[in-house]
C-alpha cells in the first residue's frame, strides 16, 4: 500500500473539505489522539508543509495515542459527511491510493483507507519518536551518586534539543539564550493555557520575546514543611485517605475488576487500564495521585497570549496558550537548578510560579550539565 506522509494527508484533507490549515491539522490530531493541545496557525502551516512531523506528540506511555485502530476509525467516520467522502475518494485515487491492491477507493471505503493511512503514520512516528528527554539518566543527589550517562547520550541529547527548537522557533536564535519557567500546583502534560501575573514593566520587556523561547513547565515540589496544606497536598492529614479516581468519562464507565483485593478499572476485555504505565486503581490515596516529587518537567511552545485582566498594584494577568512538545527528567532540572540558572525558590509550594530568564545560554548550560555527569 502506498503510504502518505502526514503533510500529504493534511493537504488532501484541506483540499477536499475546504477547511483552513489550522482546522485541517486540528481535525487530523482529533482523529489520531485522545488528548492534545490545539495547534497554533504557525504550527499548522509547518505541519501542512512538511516542516514538522507528529513524532513529538507520540509518547510511548500511551497517554496521547488512541487505544485502538477501531477507535480512530470511529472518530474519522463520525466527522466525515457524504460530500467529504466523495471528495476524499477522488483525492485518494489521484494520489494513487487504493483500498486494496485490486480495488479502487470509493466513498464507502474512504474511512477505512484513511484509518489505515493514519495508523501507519502514527506507527512510523512511534519508531522515530524522540524519547531522549525521558531517558536522561537522573543526575540526582543519591547516596552513591552514580554516573550512568555517556558521551553518546550527551551528544544525541544536545543535537535533539537544537533540532527540536530549530523546528519550533524558525528564524530565531532567542531560544538558545533565554527560556521561561512556570511551576504551579496543578501543572501536567495536558496543560493548554496558563495564567501568569507580571508587572506592566516586566511584561513590556518580555512581550516581544515570549513566543520565541521554550517554556519549562513543571508541577510544584511539595514538602512536609509547607505552611499551606490543602486537600490535594501529599502531606496533608488526609493524604493516606483513599478516594475514587476520577480521570475521564471513558474510565469512569469502564469495567471494575479485582486483583489481590485491589479494584482496578478495566476495558471491555477486562484488561486493566493504565496511566503512565501503571494499572489504574479505582481508589487512590491523595499521596498516590499527587506524589510530592513530579516525574517530569515539560518543554512547551507558547503559541499565543492575551491579557485577561488588569490587576491592582501595576500588575497584569496574562494567559499563555502553550503546546507541549517534549519532556525532561525532573531530577535533572531540580537538582542542577543553579547550573541551569533557575532560582531554587521556583520549585517549591509557594507563590513563585513564573519567571522569564534572559541572557542565558540554555543549550550550552544543558551541554555542560550533561558532560559534568561524565566526570
Amino acid at each position: 500500500m502506498k503510504q502518505l506522509t502526514f503533510a500529504e494527508l493534511a493537504q488532501m484533507l484541506q483540499k477536499a473539505t475546504g477547511k483552513t490549515q489550522q482546522a485541517t491539522v486540528d481535525t487530523l490530531f482529533d482523529w489520531a489522539f485522545k488528548k492534545r493541545e490545539r495547534v497554533s496557525q504557525t504550527s499548522a502551516h509547518r505541519y501542512l508543509n512538511g516542516e514538522s512531523d507528529i513524532h513529538k506528540y507520540v509518547y510511548k506511555d500511551g497517554n496521547d495515542e488512541r487505544d485502538t485502530k477501531s477507535s480512530i476509525n470511529k472518530e474519522i467516520a463520525r466527522s466525515l459527511n457524504k460530500q467529504d467522502k466523495k471528495s476524499l475518494s477522488k483525492e485518494l485515487r489521484m494520489r494513487g491510493i487504493k483500498a486494496s491492491p485490486s480495488k479502487e477507493v470509493y466513498p464507502n471505503s474512504v474511512v477505512d483507507v484513511l484509518t489505515d493511512q493514519l495508523v501507519a503514520i502514527i506507527s512510523k512516528a512511534e519508531k522515530t519518536a524522540s524519547s531522549n528527554f525521558s531517558k536522561i539518566p537522573k543526575n540526582s543527589q543519591s547516596k552513591d551518586n552514580k554516573k550512568t550517562s555517556n558521551k553518546a547520550v550527551v551528544s544525541s541529547l544536545i543535537r535533539h534539543i537544537s533540532k527540536l527548537f530549530d523546528s519550533r522557533f524558525p528564524n530565531s536564535n532567542e531560544y538558545k539564550y533565554a527560556f521561561a519557567i512556570y511551576i504551579a500546583n496543578n501543572v501536567s502534560s495536558s496543560t493548554s493555557s496558563l495564567s501568569i501575573n507580571v508587572s506592566k514593566e516586566e511584561w513590556q520587556q518580555i512581550k516581544p520575546h515570549i513566543q520565541k523561547v521554550p517554556l519549562l513547565l513543571s508541577r510544584t515540589l511539595y514538602t512536609a514543611q509547607d505552611p499551606d496544606k490543602n486537600m490535594s497536598h501529599p502531606f496533608s492529614p488526609l493524604a493516606e485517605e483513599q478516594l475514587p479516581y476520577h480521570y475521564d468519562e471513558k474510565i469512569m464507565t469502564s469495567n471494575i475488576i479485582t486483583k489481590n483485593g485491589i479494584e482496578y478499572y478495566a476495558d471491555k476485555n477486562n484488561q486493566p487500564l493504565q496511566v503512565n504505565g501503571k494499572k489504574l486503581k479505582r481508589f487512590y490515596s491523595i499521596k498516590e495521585e499527587n506524589p510530592p516529587i513530579p516525574s517530569f518537567v515539560y518543554i512547551a511552545e507558547i503559541s499565543n497570549f492575551n491579557i485577561t485582566s488588569k490587576t491592582t498594584n501595576n500588575y497584569l494577568t496574562v494567559t499563555l496558550t502553550c503546546n507541549i512538545i517534549d519532556k525532561l527528567n525532573y531530577d535533572l532540572i531540580k537538582n542542577n537548578h543553579q547550573q541551569l540558572g533557575i532560582p531554587e525558590k521556583l520549585f517549591y509550594n509557594n507563590s513563585y510560579h513564573f519567571e522569564y530568564i534572559d541572557n542565558i545560554d540554555f543549550l550550552s548550560r544543558i551541554n555542560s550539565l550533561m558532560n559534568a555527569s561524565e566526570k
